[in-house]
């Protein structure tokens, strides 16, 4: 699996476009969201996916995509002194 983030998010047309390290934007649409409501997903978000090459338009097109969470909520943690 591939790590990433949305970039784009069309809601209304039922696709977007993901971001990641050293390589070109892979869309993707709402039929290959796992785990989590297309609805739910923001531009921003970090997810997993995976990807294949395919014969039309120029980017590649994700066969799966799972939002993920990181560990550590920005605000989660407050100090008790």
């Amino acid at each position: 699996m591939l790590n990433g983030s949305i970039t784009r998010l069309l809601p209304r047309n039922g696709y977007g476009f993901i971001a990641s390290v050293g390589a070109v934007d892979t869309f993707f649409d709402r039929s290959v969201v796992e785990d989590v409501p297309f609805e739910e997903l923001h531009e921003g978000q970090a997810v997993e996916f995976l990807s294949q090459e395919h014969g039309w338009g120029t980017c590649p097109r994700a066969t799966l995509v799972r939002a993920t969470s990181s560990a550590v909520a920005v605000g989660a943690f407050h100090s008790s002194e």
